[in-house]
C-alpha cells in the first residue's frame, strides 16, 4: 500500500525529493488530492528553491492540475525574472488556462528581450509556442495582440511533428534525440535529417528548452530519447525533464502530450528512451 509506506518512511527521507516524487507519480491516477499533497513537500524541502519547485510545477502540469503549477511557475518567475525560461513555462501554462493574452504577451518579452548568451536562440522557440495560441484569439481581437504577435499571423507554420525537451536544472548537459522511421538520427551532432527532421540549437547550460521539428511525417515510429550528465552534482541528485510532444501541431487536429521524467545523474552520461510516436496508425506510448 503506498500511502501507507508513504506514511512510514516520510520521516527518514523527509529531504529526498526524489522519495516524494516517485510516490506521488505513483498516486496521482488513483487519488490525486493525496498525490498533490505529497508533491508539495518537495517545495518544503529548501525554501524557494526553483529547481525543486519546476520539479513539482511540471508534474503538477502533466496532470492537468493547471492551478496549482500556475502558482509555482508564478513564483518562479518572480524568483529568477532574468531566465525567460520562467516566463516561457508559465506562458505555456496560462495557455491552458485560457489565458491567451497574457501567455502571448510573455512570449513576446521573450523575442524581444535581451538576455544571457546562455540562453540565445530561446527567442525562436518563444515564436513557434506562439503559433499555438494565435489559434484561440478572435479575430476582432487581433489589433490588440503584440506587435510580434501579429508578425507571426502572418506567416502560420504548421508541422506534423514538434517535440519540446525543458529541464529544471542549470549546468546541465541533456540531449534530446529523435530516431525517425527510417533509422536517421536527429542530434546535437546531426541536427538535419534527410527526412526534413530538424533540431534546435544544443544547450550545455541554463534549462532549455530545445526542439525538434518535422512538417511532414513519414508512417511510422518516431522514438524518443534523453541523453543527460552534469559535470557538478545537482542540489536534488537529479534533474526532471519535461518533454512536449505535438503532432499537427498549428492545425485545428493539434494533440499535446506532455511526459515528466526524473532523471537520476552519474558520472557518466544517462541515457533514457521516453516515448515513441507512431504516425500511419496514430499512437504514442510512453516508455
Amino acid at each position: 500500500d503506498l500511502e501507507r509506506f508513504y506514511h512510514s518512511s516520510k520521516s527518514s527521507r523527509r529531504n529526498d525529493p526524489d522519495f516524494y516524487f516517485s510516490i506521488a507519480k505513483k498516486l496521482f491516477p488513483s487519488n490525486p488530492k493525496f498525490a498533490s499533497i505529497v508533491i508539495s513537500n518537495i517545495c518544503e524541502i529548501a525554501i524557494e528553491e526553483p529547481q525543486l519547485l519546476r520539479m513539482v510545477a511540471y508534474q503538477l502540469e502533466c496532470v492537468g492540475m493547471i492551478g496549482q503549477a500556475l502558482q509555482i511557475y508564478r513564483k518562479i518567475l518572480a524568483l529568477r525574472p532574468e531566465e525567460p525560461q520562467s516566463k516561457r513555462d508559465l506562458a505555456l501554462a496560462l495557455k491552458k488556462s485560457s489565458k491567451y493574452f497574457e501567455a502571448l504577451e510573455l512570449l513576446s518579452q521573450i523575442i524581444e528581450g535581451e538576455w544571457n548568451v546562455a540562453y540565445s536562440q530561446i527567442e525562436v522557440v518563444a515564436m513557434m509556442d506562439m503559433v499555438s495560441i494565435i489559434k484561440f484569439i478572435n479575430p476582432l481581437a487581433f489589433h490588440s495582440l503584440p506587435e510580434i504577435s501579429r508578425l507571426v499571423l502572418l506567416q502560420p507554420l504548421v508541422v506534423d511533428l514538434r517535440i519540446v525537451l525543458s529541464w529544471d536544472a542549470d549546468c546541465v548537459d541533456i540531449d534530446l534525440i529523435v530516431k525517425e522511421p527510417n533509422g536517421s538520427i536527429c542530434n546535437c551532432f546531426c541536427n538535419h535529417t534527410v527526412s526534413g527532421g530538424m533540431l534546435s540549437k544544443d544547450f550545455s547550460s541554463g534549462y532549455g528548452p530545445i526542439e525538434y521539428l518535422l512538417k511532414d511525417a513519414q508512417d511510422g515510429s518516431y522514438s524518443i530519447f534523453l541523453s543527460a550528465f552534469s559535470p557538478v552534482p545537482i542540489f536534488s541528485g537529479g534533474i526532471t525533464a519535461k518533454v512536449v510532444i505535438y503532432t499537427h501541431y498549428g492545425s485545428t487536429n493539434e494533440q499535446e502530450t506532455v511526459i515528466v521524467h526524473r532523471i537520476p545523474l552519474q558520472k557518466e552520461k544517462v541515457v533514457v528512451n521516453v516515448a515513441s510516436v507512431r504516425f500511419g496508425i496514430a499512437s504514442l506510448e510512453e516508455n
